[in-house]
């Protein structure tokens, strides 16, 4: 397997870190007052989305040849107190060979929960018998510890050593 990462820049070029933007996101969530805003906070968000696909900001790209791309995103739902993972594992021509996703129930911590939505696809994609498969997602810090080779005992990292082949 070949972990990368994936970074999302805005219309000036700055990094958009995925931490950051949920964070950001998690906050202004928790500070409103009413659903109306929550809408209008969802409805700013959906645009701005829209905004970086629409000016080729944010695009799919191939994976290498005679490989498969399987794009993988995690997400902390706070209000329940549990995370979802899902992915999409696509050929060269963008053509969708499969996808799932899943609850992690009581994750709270969005490392936790990227790393074990992505044990939960590598699995999926070892069930399938697929090789040569990209995996890509927008966790920095979980790409650089699939990629060391350095143990790390935390609790994210002994995950991650449970995903490393």
């Amino acid at each position: 397997m070949l972990y990368v990462y994936t970074e999302y820049r805005s219309s000036s070029g700055a990094l958009l870190c995925h931490d950051d933007l949920e964070e950001d996101l998690a906050h202004n969530v928790w500070s409103l007052k009413s659903i109306g805003s929550l809408v209008g906070l969802v409805g700013s968000f959906v645009g701005w989305w829209n905004s970086l696909v629409t000016n080729n900001l944010l695009m799919w790209t191939q994976p290498l040849e005679h490989f498969l791309k399987c794009n993988v995103d995690a997400a902390i739902v706070f209000m329940s107190g549990h995370a979802g993972y899902g992915c999409i594992i696509r050929n060269r021509l963008g053509s969708v060979l499969g996808a799932i996703h899943g609850i992690l129930p009581g994750i709270r911590n969005p490392s936790v929960a990227e790393v074990l939505g992505i044990r939960e696809v590598l699995s999926w994609i070892k069930d399938l018998a697929l090789s040569h498969v990209l995996i890509e997602f927008d966790a920095l810090s979980i790409v650089n510890g699939l990629n060391s080779s350095i143990p790390n005992s935390s609790s994210v990292g002994l995950i991650l050593e449970d995903c490393k082949i």
